[in-house]
């Protein structure tokens, strides 16, 4: 197996080209429950749940079609992060009327 050192330089023009096809990918790509669960990592039924609910933004194609945008999911995840809480604080809120 040959091993290749890799000059400073390189890694900086590989780095780039990543995040130029990592730009390129989610710039108006659009992707369907199928895409959206992938991205997710969980499953379709999820996701649907997660929309019907609102949780989840979603574009609606057409009556009954929705499509999912790639930064609307990053930017949803990072809003969440950090916000589980456990089955006891669930409850209190529940409790008290915040749910």
């Amino acid at each position: 197996m040959d091993v290749q050192i890799l000059s400073e330089e390189d890694v900086r023009q590989i780095a780039m080209e990543v995040f130029r096809q990592l730009h390129e990918a989610d710039s108006g790509a659009l992707l369907n429950v199928d895409g959206a669960a992938e991205f997710l990592q969980c499953s379709r039924q999820t996701v649907w749940a997660l929309r019907r609910r609102g949780d989840i933004p979603a574009v609606e194609i057409s009556p009954g079609c929705y499509r999912f945008r790639p930064s609307d999911l990053k930017a949803w995840i990072a809003n969440r992060t950090g916000r589980a809480r456990t089955p006891r604080q669930k409850a209190a809120a529940i409790m008290e009327g915040a749910e």
